[in-house]
């Protein structure tokens, strides 16, 4: 595992993915380690209505919320990462965790830091655990900060 030169930490932009990035900003100190923040934007069903043209346009709803995104992405590691020396942002479309898990590949990340939200019962069955899915698939040590 050591030594760790580049830390994956996803962020929703909620406040437990924040904690985690500041474990994951905590680390990068100590180990000297870039800090990739990666948010997953999740793809908009389409349900094509040929007889219905209502003049929404989904790509293009779609393509301003990854601009929103990435300059909240922008803001987050300003931010919160201000001193913790080499950070940079990544946003992607698909599914959460495959697209973590994919992206702590393409990247060469050695450790993934992510939070996970403590769910239980129903919660999770309906929702299952992305952090679980990432646990269960990463190739890479993947540290967990329950963040309530």
């Amino acid at each position: 595992m050591l030594p760790v030169k580049k830390i994956l930490c996803p962020t929703d932009f909620s406040e437990p993915s924040y904690v985690a990035l500041g474990a994951a900003a905590e680390l990068a100190r100590v180990f000297g380690a870039e800090i990739v923040v990666v948010h997953v934007l999740t793809p908009i069903p389409v349900v094509e209505m040929p007889a219905l043209h209502a003049g929404f346009n989904v790509d293009r709803y779609q393509e301003m919320l990854g601009e929103n995104l990435r300059k909240a992405l922008d803001d987050v590691i300003a931010t919160r990462l201000g001193g913790a020396g080499a950070a940079r942002g990544v946003l992607v479309v698909g599914h959460p965790a495959s697209e973590i898990v994919k992206v702590s590949h393409d990247e060469g990340a050695d450790l993934i830091v992510l939070s996970t939200h403590g769910r239980s019962g129903v919660g999770h069955l309906l929702f299952g655990s992305v952090a679980e899915r990432v646990v269960r698939s990463a190739s890479c040590p993947v540290l967990t900060i329950r963040a309530r």
